[in-house]
């Protein structure tokens, strides 16, 4: 019985542990782009040649969700946004921090740029006209998180696919893949 009974109790600890190494691994936050809203626009003369541009001004409005054990402290970054591989504009993630296992909702501010609207334009109007437009997003987010009183670095880079109606903004299908790397210097 003695052998037995030290038997089970090593497969407990090993057990244990492994219980706690899954429950402490790092995991992908989510990300789900909710809205899309105007903020206005913007009246601008690009030089030499003056041409009158117009800049647009958004909010995104994103769930984000830390499913981790620890909660996590982030630096401010920008996102990117493209159309047909074109730049278009970008947005703008103010630092922050999120609780373990939490949800959060971020407003993100942002700007489409009018000069490469206007590169852009015959598509830009072809879309309209079928209400259907498709967009990328890029962003990467440094930041830190302690466990057990030690600072991890770590980044996430996040990609997003996007078909949006362009005349009502709304969003019609996303796919939002993000992954996180620990970093092991500083």
């Amino acid at each position: 019985m003695g052998r037995l009974g030290r038997a089970a109790r090593v497969a407990a600890v090993i057990g244990g542990a492994a219980a706690l190494v899954l429950a402490v691994r790092p995991k992908d936050p989510q990300f789900e782009l909710l809205s899309i809203n105007l903020t206005g626009f913007r009246l601008r003369f690009e030089p030499p040649s003056l041409l009158p541009l117009l800049d647009i001004g958004l909010v995104l409005t994103v769930h984000a969700t830390n499913p981790n054990v620890v909660g996590v402290r982030y630096s401010r970054s920008t996102m990117a946004i493209f159309y047909r591989g074109s730049l278009l504009g970008e947005a703008h993630v103010c630092a922050g921090e999120q609780r373990r296992n939490a949800c959060r909702i971020l407003h993100l501010p942002g700007k489409l740029n009018g000069l490469e609207m206007a590169h852009q334009l015959a598509a830009l109007a072809s879309d309209l006209a079928r209400r259907e437009m498709e967009l990328a997003a890029e962003t990467r987010i440094k930041g830190w998180a302690n466990l057990l009183g030690w600072a991890h670095r770590f980044r996430i880079d996040v990609h997003s696919r996007l078909k949006v109606d362009p005349l009502l903004l709304d969003i019609m299908e996303q796919e939002n893949r993000s992954r996180l790397q620990l970093m092991l210097c500083s």
